[in-house]
């Protein structure tokens, strides 16, 4: 399995910036403090709920989720939970509300303080590839996409499934075009969402 410390390793090596990346991707993103104020939306995030940072993240979430996403919240930040998904009711930006798949973790300081949380919402899309949970991925494909869930990089990806890169870079776009994702961190996101990861 890939660890964060090797992402930032290979993406450094690549010349890449975590920054312009999670900026880009086009999946909602966001960090909150342990103060529950949010400190950072991606582009994505800003066109779904409005630029929210400095305020509390419970201010986009709908009156009625609002206890059962503090709950969460406080479970990362205490401690008690690692990693969550669920679904709550998130404000948007002109007015209204949308469903959102909310995908969360703690992000902690060092080995054990925990200062924050970090998550990705994925809104219910209009257009998909493929109805939900009807991806027709090979079998190659689907360890393809079981690795890019784990954070492989395509040399990784080429290297455990015993395949030249170019074979790799094959399966992981075959993916990609199967989920209608742009993006690995989507594919994921979407493979999240449909119960395939």
């Amino acid at each position: 399995m890939a660890d964060a410390s090797s992402f930032t390793r290979q993406l450094a090596v690549l010349g890449g910036s975590a920054d312009d990346i999670l900026e880009r991707v086009r999946v909602p993103a966001y960090l909150v403090g342990a103060d529950g104020r949010i400190r950072w939306l991606n582009a994505a995030a800003r066109d779904l709920v409005g630029n929210a940072s400095g305020r509390q993240f419970l201010d986009v979430v709908v009156p009625q989720d609002r206890e059962r996403a503090s709950r969460a919240f406080a479970d990362k930040i205490l401690g008690r939970a690692e990693s969550t998904d669920m679904r709550f009711e998130l404000q948007l930006r002109g007015g209204g509300s949308t469903p959102c798949e909310i995908s969360s973790m703690p992000i902690r300081a060092g080995t054990d303080r925990i200062v924050g949380v970090f998550g990705i919402a994925t809104p219910p899309r209009t257009k998909r590839a493929k109805s939900r949970g009807q991806a027709e991925l090979t079998p190659r494909q689907r360890e393809t996409l079981m690795l890019l869930g784990e954070g492989a990089s395509t040399e990784m990806i080429a290297e455990r499934l015993g395949v030249a890169r170019e074979t790799a870079r094959n399966h992981i776009r075959a993916v990609l075009r199967e989920l209608g994702a742009r993006s690995r961190l989507e594919a994921v996101v979407e493979a999240h969402a449909r119960g395939l990861l």
